[in-house]
């Protein structure tokens, strides 16, 4: 009854109020936690009464309490043997007869008042859930997302605040109880020394007082102590943890742009999982001369592109999309090659044994390696530096892309790829916003 419908054609929820965290399928606000707790205070009050029904009710009478009612005493000794106790076992019959009934008659509610608290109980519960169905048929997923938020928040509230005040009432009750219990009336039993000799046990007054603990069953248990109070400490300090993990979480994943994986996941089925109506897919890449031909024919297009889908040429406000046309080019595109040395393959030689002089001495490009990757400096076309003219070293346009970069350079990090992690550094070659 809390909560109102959202709206029919934004979806947006009219409950919350403020900032709303929303981990999973949980809404966190001010509200639900409002909600939550005017639930847990409306819900008490019937709790109470349901505890005091069943806590007050008399039981039923069993066997030995009607035995006791009626008077019979009980077999334990035969009094015929002692005639001094006739007397005073007269009288401890007619006592313990009196408190069995003053225990059955502490209770002020008779025995049918059961069946009523689990009549009112079941009918409460039925009514509650009767009306939370008709309720939860104008909400949609929002609403229902907070009304589960506030239910899960007041069973939480009621372990940890509800329980904690209720035993705390108790607790300030105790000493009113026990002042009580002083003015009232107490059951008197006449006692003989006879009497009181044959319940107390005889003592031996020439026993000895027990041993003292050994020291190693004291180290041993001085031990296990240290090694609770380190469990309990470790303990609370991983739920602390777990607190502060929660709250981390919670904040970033309230703040997280929900179209950022949508938006990740259009542009790789663009660049790298594309149809058959792309001119040259990446899954067609054999070769390293393939890659540029891929660069060419299929990266720029998508990422710089001249003709809308029609054929139409862009205007220059249009450029700044990619082909989508729904994603923005925020800053340049960068391009970084990571290389291997060729080296000749030993170990390969070695396991062919008498063959290797039918393969001869070849080249092979071994599987990257971070601590082994090429680093040289190079002039356009992976010439030597030492080779290159005052021209190509100096105004070619793509002449810094031939040149390694460290990652101080470049600022980057190393990138955990499909088949290994690559450095941050390596040949970079930078498109401008519009290029």
């Amino acid at each position: 009854m809390f909560y109102k419908a959202e709206d029919s054609e934004t979806g947006e929820s009219a409950n919350s109020l403020g900032m709303e965290v929303k981990v999973g399928f949980l809404r966190f606000s001010l509200t639900t936690l409002w909600t939550s707790s005017v639930s847990i205070v409306i819900t008490s009050v019937p709790m109470m009464i349901f505890v005091l029904i069943f806590r007050n009710y008399r039981p039923l009478p069993g066997p030995r309490t009607k035995k006791h009612l009626k008077g019979k005493p009980p077999e334990l000794t035969n009094v015929d043997e002692k005639p001094e106790l006739k007397e005073n076992t007269g009288k401890s019959e007619e006592s313990q007869k009196d408190s069995v009934g003053t225990n059955l008659q502490s209770n002020l509610l008779p025995h049918y008042w059961c069946y009523i608290g689990w009549l009112l109980l079941v009918a409460t519960a039925a009514t509650c859930a009767f009306f939370l169905v008709l309720y939860s048929m104008q909400w949609g997923i929002t609403t229902s997302e907070e009304w589960l938020t506030s239910f899960v928040i007041s069973f939480f509230e009621s372990i940890f605040v509800m329980d904690p005040i209720k035993s705390l009432r108790s607790y300030l009750h105790m000493p009113r109880s026990i002042s009580l219990s002083v003015f009232a009336k107490f059951h008197y039993v006449h006692v003989t020394p006879l009497y009181f000799a044959d319940l107390v046990l005889p003592t031996d007054s020439t026993a000895l007082p027990p041993d003292p603990v050994p020291r190693k069953v004291l180290a041993q248990s001085r031990k296990r102590r240290l090694h609770e109070e380190k469990s309990q400490r470790v303990f609370f300090d991983l739920l602390f943890h777990i607190f502060f993990v929660f709250c981390v979480y919670s904040l970033s994943y309230g703040k997280r742009d929900v179209n950022a994986f949508f938006q990740n996941d259009h542009l790789d089925s663009l660049l790298f999982q594309s149809s058959g109506d792309a001119p040259f897919p990446f899954q067609s890449i054999t070769k390293r001369e393939e890659v540029m031909r891929w660069m060419k024919e299929t990266m720029l297009p998508v990422l710089f592109p001249r003709r809308d889908s029609l054929g139409n040429s862009l205007q220059l406000r249009e450029r700044v999309f990619t082909s989508d046309p729904t994603s923005f080019r925020v800053g340049p595109v960068r391009v970084r090659q990571l290389r291997m040395p060729f080296s000749e393959n030993l170990e390969r030689t070695r396991t062919v044994g008498g063959y290797s002089s039918l393969l001869g001495k070849r080249r092979y490009c071994p599987p990257y390696s971070m601590g082994q990757e090429e680093t040289g400096m190079y002039c356009v076309g992976w010439k030597p530096l030492a080779s290159c003219s005052y021209e190509e070293r100096n105004t070619k346009l793509s002449r810094a892309s031939w040149m390694y970069q460290s990652f101080e350079g470049i600022s980057s990090l190393p990138v955990w790829g499909t088949y290994s992690v690559y450095s941050s550094g390596g040949y970079v070659m930078d498109f401008s916003v519009n290029w």
